[in-house]
Formats: structure tokens, sequence, C-alpha cells
């Protein structure tokens, strides 16, 4: 993998492509979503089946290799481990480790309610993430937005999160539900209300928010930034909610896996002493998530169940539990605004570090 920058700009183009990481192909296919655009519609076509053992692979090389990611970046990024709090480092994955064991040895009706943390969290994830990534992109690009301008495109990706809580085939009902709460008919009449006008929303706020920034502000955000915030639109509006939570995961993981990616060997790169090339430093720290990720989510959940814990219960904590501590994390890594090494990477002003979810409306 080649980590150099490259610049492409189109004088008079509507929406510049962007300064891109690795590659104009790479970047969007892999972090704007371009990909999950390609597979969308060979889903949509009929002419996309997976078996078990299909996504199973599909799950562990991709999905949870990108949870075992932020694990991963904690304890490899150099510095990172005197520069944040012990209580994250230490003590959170200790406090996981008990809560899990305490909870299943004698609490096991908590865990619908974990569970129902992380579904509801994840959607909420996404949008971050997306935002975070379109800023990045948008920095890279040299293109400066205001605070009110940030606000906007916040919310432009913030609606398709909302949609999915309030979608009436899915979100907050059936999660109350499974809860053991019973809904009433003023709630459905007015979520369904609701969610018919973010239904639109969820495809219109992007489109207007980027229109506008464009028209009225003459601020042409660059068109990774444009893709990757109407890419995570299409996910959450064009599919069910359980497609759409599968197809944004995996994708979503696609994405932090080749972001995160590139800031490991970027900064291993440069590191004094440093005797190898990129494709080293990539496949080493790609193995090194995979394997992490089957520890975490085949080895631990099934250690679990030979030691006599329930079968059912384990492994929905398991993804739960991991799930949140990687939102955690995430909350932590990509904040370091200070770190030289970040800003190499983003090659932004010294006084503008942004990140994939560390980015936020102010």
């Amino acid at each position: 993998m080649s980590v150099t920058p490259l610049t492409l700009r189109h004088p008079g183009s509507a929406w510049p492509l962007g300064r891109t990481f690795v590659s104009p192909t790479f970047d969007l296919l892999f972090i704007a979503g371009g990909l999950s655009l390609v597979f969308g519609v060979l889903a949509a076509a009929g002419g996309l089946r997976f078996t078990m053992a299909d996504l199973t692979l599909v799950l562990l090389f991709g999905n949870f290799a990108h949870f075992a990611a932020s694990t991963v970046r904690l304890y490899s990024k150099p510095g990172a481990v005197r520069a944040l709090p012990r209580s994250l480092t230490l003590w959170l994955p200790i406090a996981i480790l008990a809560l899990f064991t305490g909870v299943l040895l004698s609490a096991g009706w908590l865990v619908r309610y974990i569970f129902a943390v992380f579904v509801i969290w994840s959607p909420y994830h996404y949008s971050a993430q997306t935002y975070g990534l379109a800023m990045m992109y948008a920095y890279r690009s040299d293109c400066t937005l205001t605070d009110g301008q940030k606000r906007g495109l916040w919310w432009a990706c913030l609606v398709p999160f909302l949609w999915s809580l309030l979608r009436p085939d899915a979100g907050v009902a059936p999660i109350l539900q499974g809860l053991g709460f019973r809904s009433v008919p003023t709630f459905e009449h007015v979520r369904w209300s609701v969610s018919l006008l973010l239904s639109a929303a969820a495809l219109a706020t992007p489109v207007v928010v980027i229109l506008r920034l464009k028209v009225r502000d003459a601020v042409a955000l660059p068109l990774i930034s444009v893709m990757i915030v109407m890419t995570n639109a299409i996910w959450w509006t064009f599919f069910n909610y359980v497609n759409a939570m599968w197809w944004a995961a995996i994708f979503h993981g696609i994405q932090y896996l080749a972001i995160v990616t590139i800031f490991h060997v970027k900064e291993r790169a440069r590191a004094e002493g440093n005797r190898y090339g990129a494709l080293v430093h990539t496949v080493t720290f790609y193995g090194a998530c995979v394997g992490a990720a089957y520890v975490l989510f085949v080895l631990w959940p099934d250690t679990y169940v030979w030691a006599g814990f329930d079968p059912m219960l384990t492994p929905q904590l398991t993804v739960a539990v991991i799930n949140i501590h990687h939102f955690v994390v995430d909350a932590y890594i990509w904040r370091l605004r200070k770190d030289p090494n970040y800003r190499t990477v983003v090659d932004a002003r010294p006084d503008i570090v942004s990140a994939p979810e560390a980015l936020r409306a102010t």
C-alpha cells in the first residue's frame, strides 16, 4: 500500500475530487464507500449471495477486525498509553471483564439492555465517523468551513441516525418490545408521522446542505467528502433496518480499517530507525487486528461457553460489550489534537487537527 498523498484539483469543476491519502481509486472505493455502492447494486439485482461461511469470513476479516483495530491502535500508537488516562488503558478492560462475568453469573436479564445500548449507539457512531471523515478530507483539501457550516454538515450526517431509530419497520419500537415495554397507539402514531418526514430528510438534508454550501457560501466540498456523506445516507434509506445494520457495519468497518491503517503506517514509516516499508507495516498491523478479532469474538465467548456459561447470552453480550468498548476508545484515540504525527498525516495547519470521530460541530 502506498500512502503518498495525492492532490487532484480540476479548475472550474463543481466539486474537486480532493486530496487523497493513497490514490483516487483506493480512497473512493474503500473510504468514501464506493465499494459499498457496487455491492449494493449487486445485492439489489439479486446477484449477490452469502453463505454462512462467507459471512463469517467477512465479519472476521472486516467488521470484527475493525473493532479490534481501535484496541490495537490504542496500545501501539507511540506515546498514546502514556498520554491517555490509566482508567482507559488499564482499568476499563478489567472493569469490562468483571462486568461481563458478573452479568453472566447472576444478572443474565441485563444482557438485552446492554445489547439495546449497542444497537442504538451504533448508527450514531456511523454518523459521527461519516462527519469526521468528511471533515478530514475537507481540511486536507484546504476547504475551510465556519462553525455554522460545520453544524449544518453535522446535522446532514446525523439525520440518517434519527431515521434509523424512528423508521416504522424497525428502530426504537422493536427495541422497546424486546426490553418488555408495550407501545401505545399515540406513540406509534407520532413515530410513524415523524419517520415519514425523516425518511425523506435522510437523503434530502445532505443534498440541501451540500448544495447550500456551494450556491450560497461558494464552498465546494471535496467530492470524496460528498460521497462519504451520501453513502451513509444511502445505507440507511435504501435498505430495511436489518440489512442497513449489516451493510453499514461491514462498510463502516472497511472505512475504519483503511484510515486507521494509513495512520499507523505513516507513523511507523516516519519513526526514527525504521527499517521496513509500508507493505510490512500494513500487513503487520492488519494481521494484529485480525488476530485480536479472533481472540475477542471467537476464543473469548467460546471459552466462557466451555466453562458452562449460557451459550445464547454469552455471544450476544460479547458483541455488545466489544462494540461499546470500541465506541469509548475511539473517543480518545482520535483526540490527540496536538500530536505531530497526526498533523503530518492529514497535512493540516498546526491549529486544525481533525479525526474520524473527534470532529464535532461547536
